[in-house]
Order: C-alpha cells, then sequence, then structure tokens
C-alpha cells in the first residue's frame, strides 16, 4: 500500500514537472542554463589551451633557431 502511494506520487510529480517544463520557456531556460555555461567555459578552456599551444610552439622554434645560429 506505502509502496504505490510513493510510487504514485513520484508518477504525480514527475508529470507535473514535465507539464511545467513544457509550458513555461523560463524554466526551461533556467534548467538548461548550467548545460550552456559549461558549454561556454569548455569552449573558453580549448581556446585557452590551443593560444597556449602556439606560444610554446613558438618559443620552442625560437630556441631551436637560437641553437643553430650558435654552431
Amino acid at each position: 500500500m506505502i509502496i504505490d502511494i510513493i510510487v504514485l506520487t513520484s508518477v504525480g510529480l514527475a508529470l507535473v514537472f514535465l507539464l511545467a517544463w513544457g509550458m513555461r520557456s523560463e524554466l526551461r531556460a533556467r534548467i538548461e542554463k548550467p548545460k550552456y555555461l559549461f558549454q561556454q567555459q569548455l569552449n573558453n578552456f580549448e581556446k585557452y589551451c590551443q593560444h597556449a599551444d602556439e606560444i610554446n610552439t613558438r618559443q620552442k622554434d625560437s630556441e631551436v633557431n637560437q641553437q643553430r645560429e650558435k654552431l
């Protein structure tokens, strides 16, 4: 009996949430905001890593050229 109440309450709350999510765009935006924030942070990190790789490559090339000039 108690299990039936728990299951029915859970299903009812899930349906209420699903209806609210479908009818209110503000709620969808609020729920999905962390996903877009994470994606933006990931893109920023990848840009930073690419920039750092370019700087490291230039430094290594410069060091190699300096060593060649010494020879």
